[in-house]
């Protein structure tokens, strides 16, 4: 790079803000700063040693939340800002419909159609139904559709928080508020797979990598078969067109009742699990900054040419004491 790059990273406490300042680090090293934010102190936020500056912020849900992101955006002079959750990523959109003269790379902030839909499960779903990519039966849990069992979730929620299958009969034990703000899912059946995916827009070339999940400990996946797969690279180029994705996004597959795949949730950013994809030699974290700041982002893609199984293991940090 011919210059500084001041990197903001968003839900810095998450695997996936830990997964982008280790690829930062290893491929760009002292010529990016990397600012680092999170609810948690910063002894509890294991990125903040990957960091030279760290800021305690404000929930996505408090009110003063985007101006206090605008300020750390001004005190940082942030030029580069990767937000992951799906309510930070709508304060990011709106920061840069408010300021379009901003220095923001605005290939890491998803589009307002990409980051407003995949904010809402429910819509999500109805568009991409309308737009004939096979989902499952969904509806509210308040105006559920005829079934015995369902799968519920979080309408607005992230990751597997909040989901879990439920019978018809139990809905009723649900708080009328509590229904509206959860959606209800036809069963669907395993594997589970998530797709890895990157897109560049501009040069028409989309990348994807299949990781189908063996093991499961409290949502997140411990071993996975990593593959590659035409159909759901085709699948992928579909998504990131109708939905403008730039950059890495992921999306989950399983099969319905008539064995069809089907796509059951849509991130626009890396996942929790994208790392399990980078242990095999494709970066995507290091592939979405190339992209971002024009540089040459196929190099850290390799394609695989036999399946590939990635386990995982906690590694432990000692933080620094606090003063």
């Amino acid at each position: 790079m011919n210059m500084m790059r001041n990197v903001l990273l968003g839900s810095a406490g998450t695997g996936t803000a830990f997964a982008a300042a280790c690829a930062l680090r290893k491929v760009w090293g002292a010529e990016v700063k990397i600012v680092a934010i999170d609810t948690n102190p910063k002894h509890l936020c294991t990125t903040s040693l990957l960091a030279e500056h760290y800021q305690q912020m404000l929930p996505f849900n408090d009110k003063k939340f985007p101006a206090q992101i605008a300020q750390v955006i001004h005190d940082y002079e942030i030029d580069t800002y990767l937000p992951l959750f799906p309510q930070e990523i709508l304060v990011a959109i709106k920061y840069l419909r408010d300021n379009p003269n901003k220095i923001l790379y605005k290939k890491l902030i998803p589009s307002s159609i990409s980051g407003n839909l995949c904010a809402d499960k429910l819509k999500l779903m109805d568009f991409l139904n309308s737009e004939k990519i096979p989902v499952p039966h969904t509806s509210l849990a308040d105006k559920p559709f005829d079934s015995e069992f369902y799968f519920m979730k979080p309408r607005c929620g992230q990751g597997s928080k909040g989901a879990r299958g439920i019978l018809k009969g139990d809905l009723d034990s649900i708080s009328e508020n509590d229904r509206n703000s959860y959606i209800v899912q036809e069963l669907c059946q395993g594997p589970e797979i998530t797709v890895d995916a990157f897109s560049d827009s501009q040069n028409i070339y989309t990348f994807a990598i299949c990781r189908e999940r063996i093991e499961v400990k409290n949502g997140v996946c411990t071993k996975a078969r990593v593959f590659v797969d035409d159909e759901l690279l085709n699948l992928a180029k579909k998504l990131s067109s109708l939905l403008a994705l730039e950059g890495c996004f992921c999306f989950q597959i399983m099969r319905d009742s008539s064995g069809r795949n089907v796509v059951t949730d849509l991130n626009p950013r890396p996942g929790a699990g994208t790392a399990i994809s980078v242990a095999t030699g494709n970066d995507f974290f290091a592939a979405t900054f190339a992209n971002a700041w024009e540089q040459d982002y196929q190099r850290y893609f390799s394609i695989l040419k036999h399946d590939t199984f990635v386990t995982r293991q906690f590694c432990e940090f000692i933080m620094p004491p606090l003063v």
